[in-house]
């Protein structure tokens, strides 16, 4: 559950993952990147948090 599938469940995932609940974060070195998720664990809905698919493309340097 990232960022929470129901929106009171945002509160208690924060509470657990704290600033690595959702978005991106930067830890040490890396960068850390958390989707809220589509919604296909469990239930097959949201309530009112949003479906995010996140898209990432690497390219070299």
């Amino acid at each position: 559950m990232h960022n929470g599938q129901f929106w009171t469940m945002n509160y208690l995932i924060k509470g657990i993952y704290g600033r690595f609940s959702h978005g991106m974060q930067k830890y040490e070195n890396m960068t850390v990147i958390t989707s809220s998720g589509i919604g296909t664990f469990g239930p097959p809905y949201r309530l009112f948090n949003t479906p995010e698919l996140i898209l990432i493309t690497f390219r070299t340097q």
